[in-house]
């Protein structure tokens, strides 16, 4: 018989929070966020592909796009999940390597514990959750990461706003790039060196983000995929795979994942 992990998983707007009792690991996956990663109990196992060996650590910060999968059985875990085009994921991404997995110092580490612990993960407040979520990123980003606006050309800005507006409807790189005034060469070019993601892979990765909100407010998987525009369910669970290394059920109790029977998260 599974023994349920149990836990809670917040999505803000730029983040999420997962904390809990996970109790499998992930397969290589990789996403647009940058991961902050640290066990409340226990160590962490992680490596970047399926001949790389393991490595162990008990705080880790995964750049944006690098490959990765985690194994935390057995332990109580944090992941924090930053948009590197946000204040702190852009600190963040410059203050460590491009690629790999950077483990955290043992200092570090332990006053990122310490902002969550003790901690009920299980039945504490939302609000309260995200608060100290924010504080942990600060902590990581610290003080000599970049000042300025994370993106610096507002054509960009302008059309990454649009895209987290449109999330439910079709919507195509020209058309984007028609209402910022660029061709669709430069805009793909300039989208890539702002963002660092391909456009058609941000554009999954809002997708996703808006289908786990629905989700998690309680709707099904496949009202998700119809809300934020997949073209089916089965689409959305395979760039659910891609991106976070685990299929949507096992956010649901019956599967033994992260949410407890009860409990319901608001988007």
């Amino acid at each position: 018989m599974r023994i349920p992990g149990l836990g809670q998983v917040i999505v803000w707007p730029g983040g999420n929070l997962w904390i809990g009792r996970p109790h499998q690991a992930t397969t290589l996956h990789a996403h647009h966020a940058v991961e902050v990663c640290f066990s409340l109990r226990g160590t962490l196992r992680m490596r970047t592909s399926t001949d790389a060996a393991w490595i162990s650590c008990q705080a880790a910060v995964v750049p944006s796009r690098q490959p990765h999968a985690l194994d935390a059985v057995g332990s109580d875990v944090v992941l924090l999940l930053c948009e590197p085009e946000t204040l702190y994921g852009h600190r963040i991404a410059a203050c460590f390597p491009a690629t790999g997995i950077c483990p955290l110092p043992p200092g570090l580490t332990e006053r990122l514990r310490d902002l969550f612990c003790p901690t009920d993960f299980i039945t504490a407040d939302t609000d309260d959750l995200t608060a100290r979520s924010l504080a942990a990123l600060r902590l990581v980003a610290g003080e000599s990461g970049p000042r300025g606006l994370p993106l610096a050309d507002p054509r960009i800005l302008r059309a990454t706003a649009t895209l987290k507006e449109r999330t439910d409807q079709s919507i195509s790189l020209e058309e984007i790039a028609a209402t910022v005034h660029l061709s669709p060469g430069r805009f793909r070019h300039l989208f890539v060196e702002e963002i660092g993601t391909p456009f058609r892979r941000y554009l999954l990765w809002l997708r996703l983000q808006r289908a786990l909100s629905v989700a998690l407010d309680g709707e099904s998987w496949a009202q998700a995929a119809q809300a934020a525009n997949f073209a089916d369910q089965a689409h959305l669970s395979r760039t659910f795979r891609q991106m976070f290394g685990i299929a949507p059920t096992f956010l649901t109790p019956q599967s033994g994942g992260f949410l407890p029977e009860s409990q319901k998260i608001p988007a």
